[in-house]
């Protein structure tokens, strides 16, 4: 089984949340594959352990969330200080 998950966590709110994690953690831990597309750093690091970064779609990079992450926030960074 795969589960896709879209920015679902943007719309919701603190009732649907509370809700919905352990639902998602109950099926991820019986077996379940979680496909995670979000934009909130915070919600990646803490739901997955691998991570694809996709750009223009095209994949950027792989690998643990964490470092994924990083190197996303390392991009965002140098982007706004060339925009400057």
């Amino acid at each position: 089984d795969i589960l896709i998950i879209d920015e679902v966590l943007s719309a919701g709110d603190a009732y649907f949340i509370n809700k919905f994690f352990p639902l998602l953690n109950k099926i991820v831990n019986a077996g379940t594959t979680l496909i995670f597309a979000s934009h909130n750093l915070h919600d990646i690091r803490a739901m997955t352990t691998k991570c694809m970064w996709l750009e223009d779609g095209k994949v950027r990079t792989i690998g643990t969330s964490n470092e994924v992450v990083l190197m996303y926030q390392h991009y965002q960074e140098n982007s706004a200080m060339l925009s400057m």
